[in-house]
C-alpha cells in the first residue's frame, strides 16, 4: 500500500479512501 500511495498520492487524496485509490490506480495503469 505505500508504494501505491507513494506512486500516485493525488488518487488517494481525491478519494481519501487507500482501497478506492489503488482501484482508481488499477484503472488508470
Amino acid at each position: 500500500l505505500e508504494v501505491t500511495v507513494t506512486e500516485s498520492p493525488v488518487h488517494l487524496r481525491r478519494t481519501k479512501r487507500p482501497g478506492l485509490g489503488i482501484a482508481l490506480i488499477d484503472l488508470d495503469a
